[in-house]
């Protein structure tokens, strides 16, 4: 049962955030995402380190790694049980970082650019 494991588990991921595999990395994000989903309760205790590693992973020079990153901000962003002032406090310390890393990392349709350019 993982719920009986999941300190063990959570270890064995933060050890594999060093890991260089692209396929470990992924790996790693959709475990986080899941964990984020599922269970907001067992990673909130380590939610800086997580989103310290996604802002590494969203990126990752392989595209899938980043992709897989993307998908917690949008977890993130998203989940009802965290309230908006609990989400800003916790990203606030990131948003230097975070803000200009995603407007990066985002990718625009040319249907989206003909639509920002009017």
């Amino acid at each position: 049962n993982l719920l009986r494991n999941i300190n063990r588990f959570m270890e064995i991921l933060f050890r594999l955030t060093v890991h260089q595999s692209p396929l470990v990395k992924q790996r790693v994000c959709q475990n986080f995402v899941t964990l984020l989903k599922l269970r907001k309760d067992l990673i909130m205790t380590q939610i800086k380190k997580i989103i310290q590693y996604m802002i590494t992973a969203t990126q990752d020079e392989d595209r899938q790694v980043g992709l897989e990153a993307c998908e917690f901000w949008v977890q993130f962003l998203d989940i009802s049980y965290i309230e908006d002032e609990e989400r800003i406090q916790i990203l606030q310390d990131f948003f230097p970082t975070l803000v200009p890393m995603l407007v990066h990392c985002t990718m625009y349709t040319p249907d989206d650019l003909a639509t920002l350019g009017k």
